[in-house]
C-alpha cells in the first residue's frame, strides 16, 4: 500500500475536505497515474492493489471518496460496494472501468455509485467526479454532527417534555396540548418554556428546524407516546 497524507484541500471557494481519497485498482500503472493526478491537485491519497486489501483496512470511522476499478481479481468492484453498503460508511464510490457493459454500469448505480468513468478518462473528468463526491461526503458528515448535537440537547428533556416537543413539532397548538395531555394551560406553557430554554430556541419556526435535525423515526408518535 502506498500512503500519501497531505493537508486538507479546497473543493470550493470556502470548503475544506480533509478525508483521504482511496484508489483501488489492481493495475499498478493505472493506480499510480490516478494517484498522481489526485496528489497533484492537493488531495490526500491512499492506494490499494486489491479490493480485499482495502476492505481489510476499513474501520467504523472510515469515510471519504473511493475511486474503484470495476473488474479486479478476487473481490471485484460490485462485490466490494455491496460490503461497503452493509457497513453503512460515509463513503462515495466512483467506478472506473475499461471494459464495462451497460448492465455493469446499471448495476453499479443501483448499488449507490456516485459516478462511473470509462477508461481512458481525462484528468478533468476525474477531478470533477471527485469534487462532487467529496461535497456529498462533507455534507453527510455535517448532517451527522448536527444530528448528534441535536440529540444531545433533546436528551436533556424530561420524558413529558419530549412528548410535548413532538406534538409541537407536529403542529399541535397549546389548546390541543391541554386536551392531549389533560394538563392545565399554564402547565403546558411552563413545559414549552422549559423545552425552549433547554433546546436554546426561541420560536415555533425554531422548533420545526430543530425537529429536522433529529432522526425521523424519533418523531413518529406511537400510541404509547400519545
Amino acid at each position: 500500500m502506498t500512503h500519501v497524507m497531505l493537508p486538507g484541500y479546497k473543493i470550493g471557494p470556502h470548503m475544506i475536505f480533509s478525508e483521504p481519497l482511496h484508489v483501488v485498482d489492481d493495475d499498478d500503472s493505472m493506480r499510480d497515474a490516478i494517484s498522481a493526478i489526485l496528489v497533484d491537485a492537493g488531495y490526500a491519497v491512499q492506494t490499494w492493489a486489491s479490493g480485499t486489501a482495502f476492505i481489510g483496512a476499513l474501520s467504523a470511522s472510515t469515510s471519504g471518496v473511493v475511486v474503484l476499478d470495476l473488474q479486479m481479481p478476487g473481490l471485484n468492484g460490485l462485490a466490494l460496494i455491496n460490503q461497503l453498503n452493509q457497513a453503512k460508511l460515509n463513503i462515495q464510490i466512483i467506478f472506473i472501468s475499461g471494459h464495462a457493459q451497460p448492465p455493469d454500469v446499471i448495476a453499479a448505480f443501483h448499488r449507490g455509485a456516485a459516478d462511473f468513468l470509462l477508461k481512458p478518462f481525462n484528468r478533468l473528468a476525474l477531478l470533477e467526479a471527485v469534487k462532487k463526491s467529496a461535497l456529498v461526503v462533507s455534507q453527510n458528515r455535517l448532517l451527522k454532527l448536527n444530528t448528534q448535537a441535536a440529540m444531545a440537547k433533546f436528551n436533556t428533556l424530561t420524558p413529558r417534555e419530549k412528548e410535548i416537543f413532538k406534538s409541537l413539532a407536529s403542529g399541535m397548538t397549546i389548546k390541543g396540548l391541554t386536551m392531549q395531555y389533560q394538563l392545565a394551560e399554564i402547565t403546558v406553557k411552563v413545559h414549552k418554556a422549559q423545552i425552549m430554554r433547554k433546546l436554546e430556541i426561541d420560536s415555533f419556526q425554531d422548533i420545526l428546524r430543530f425537529s429536522q435535525s433529529l432522526p425521523s423515526e424519533l418523531l413518529n408518535l406511537s400510541t404509547a407516546d400519545a
